[in-house]
């Protein structure tokens, strides 16, 4: 995939998503993209521990080997 394929894509994706919570989380992955660490509030900590501990209970996790396999068909398109 190239630069502008990936942006669509990433656009298509956050476009998708509904959990407020999630969106934040990637709004804070994203917006450190210049390298430096940017401090992230007690709140939105919190925030990222229950979705991930609500991933967990729904049992939306991936293995590592499943997770491998997903990078390497990633790597074959």
């Amino acid at each position: 995939m190239n630069t502008p394929e990936i942006r669509l894509e990433l656009h298509r994706i956050i476009d998708q998503i509904n959990d407020s919570r999630l969106l934040e989380a990637v709004y804070t992955l994203l917006s450190s993209q210049d390298g430096q660490v940017k401090s992230i509030s007690k709140e939105m900590m919190d925030s990222m521990l229950e979705a991930s501990e609500a991933d967990i209970k729904a049992g939306r996790l991936t293995d590592h080997q499943s997770l491998k396999e997903e990078i390497q068909s990633w790597r074959k398109k």
